[in-house]
């Protein structure tokens, strides 16, 4: 079995503010995927996406949505499971794009 980056993001208000809450290295099995699942999902929890093909590895992610809970607690959440490879590369691309951005902006300043 592969390992692999398991994140969890949380959402708030319109799907706004997405943020990570968590995230575990683990092997991609189905079992951890529905363990992770039970997890991070309760009795208020609607899935925006097939639970299922998530847990059968078809698919590397699934949308839930949360209903109820006080004003400032996520309204949304997801999991996300990434090879490392793919994260590694995602997140060099955002810092090249960050870094970019900013040379930008002194440029402007000029």
């Amino acid at each position: 079995m592969t390992k692999r980056l398991f994140r969890i993001l949380v959402s708030y208000g319109k799907g706004a503010g997405e943020e990570i809450s968590g995230q575990f290295v683990m092997e991609d099995t189905s079992e951890n995927r529905k363990e992770r699942l039970d997890n991070e999902t309760g009795m208020f929890s609607e899935f925006l996406s097939d639970k299922d093909e998530f847990i059968a590895g078809k698919i590397d992610g699934v949308d839930i949505l949360i209903n109820g809970g006080d004003w400032d607690d996520p309204t949304g959440k997801a999991i996300v499971v990434y090879d490392e490879d793919e994260i590694i590369n995602e997140e060099k691309a955002r810092h090249k794009k960050v870094l970019a951005d900013i040379e930008r902006l002194f440029k402007e300043g000029d």
